[in-house]
């Protein structure tokens, strides 16, 4: 049995094909697809997330905010290809959007310590209804605030600038308030 192909048909067709392909690709990228790999360093709720770094507030290890927050690697795997600003014609790179958005957040950081730093701060509840924006199964939650006792008087406060989720683990995505 033979098959008889048209070869001047499929001069026409593949190429279309391979385009076609080729854009599905790239419209995955902006936000349709779900990121991939999971993150480290997570926790599965975002009071045990808040829990977490008010403990490392109050001893004032940096190393240990550094690591409850999203770095360089998990922002250009599982954000960058999501972003708005990844898209051809931004001309901007992950690199240079990651040390820009790290400048902001380690002085929002330091400000958050030197407020709060090394003080015994009790978690009442944490506040997710703020603006929240997904990308796929990426979830960040921007203006997360929390209800705290300080010294045993109850305050709304931000503490660092923004929450995300993904697979059900939550991270510090950003320092910056």
């Amino acid at each position: 049995m033979f098959i008889r192909i048209n070869t001047s048909a499929l001069m026409v067709i593949l190429p279309c094909l391979i385009i076609l392909g080729a854009a599905c690709s790239r419209m995955d990228s902006w936000g349709g697809s779900s990121p991939v790999g999971r993150l480290e360093n997570s926790f599965s709720s975002a009071e045990k997330l808040t829990e977490e770094f008010l403990a490392v507030l109050k001893d004032g290890d940096v190393q240990a905010m550094e690591r409850i927050a999203a770095d360089r690697e998990e922002f250009e795997r599982l954000v960058w290809p999501h972003l708005p600003a990844s898209r051809p014609g931004t001309n901007l790179t992950p690199e240079f959007v990651w040390r820009q958005s790290q400048i902001k957040s380690l002085s929002s950081l330091s400000a958050t310590m030197g407020r709060y730093g090394q003080t015994d701060i009790r978690l009442i509840k944490v506040d997710l209804s703020g603006e929240v924006r997904e990308y796929g199964e990426l979830r960040l939650y921007m203006e997360p605030a929390v209800q705290v006792a300080i010294d045993g008087v109850e305050k709304r406060i931000r503490l660092f600038g923004s929450m995300m989720l993904l697979d059900g683990e939550y991270k510090i995505y950003s320092y910056s308030l």
